[in-house]
């Protein structure tokens, strides 16, 4: 799911965690990972991912906001309308490559160890271009 945020923050939150929650055998677990940024035109689009799952597949959304505090408000507030369900451990990460590392153990799939070494990748890349 991809999810712009709007209308109020609790209609937002409840609606969100409710999609996290939905379907059989969901997971105990949800992950929150880091705001980030991805370039939209000549302004930022900022969203969050936030993972779940269900039996043993792993489930990722992106919830975004072209506003910062918008997007850095939801994924605040999201722990607390996820959290009415009990029996679920939050995770709320502020690195990818953690984030990504925890989902391949929570969720080991092709598709988790895909995640996890892109961004492996993209930070060896990156690190290689810094020079000494």
């Amino acid at each position: 799911m991809f999810c712009t945020i709007s209308g109020t923050m609790p209609e937002q939150v409840m609606r969100i965690a409710a999609h996290v929650r939905h379907g059989k055998n969901v997971s105990s677990h949800v992950v929150i990972g880091p705001l980030v940024w991805q370039p939209k035109g000549d302004d930022r689009f900022w969203y969050f991912v936030i993972a779940s799952g269900a039996g043993k597949r792993a489930r990722f959304d992106q919830i975004g906001s072209p506003h910062k505090e918008l997007a850095e408000d939801c994924r605040l507030t999201l722990p607390l309308g996820v959290a009415q369900t009990p029996g679920i451990l939050i995770h709320i990460l502020d690195d990818e490559l953690q984030m990504a590392r925890l989902c391949e153990a929570l969720w080991p799939s092709a598709r988790t160890r895909r995640i996890r070494s892109a961004i492996q990748t993209e930070r060896a890349a990156a690190s290689a271009k810094v020079p000494a």
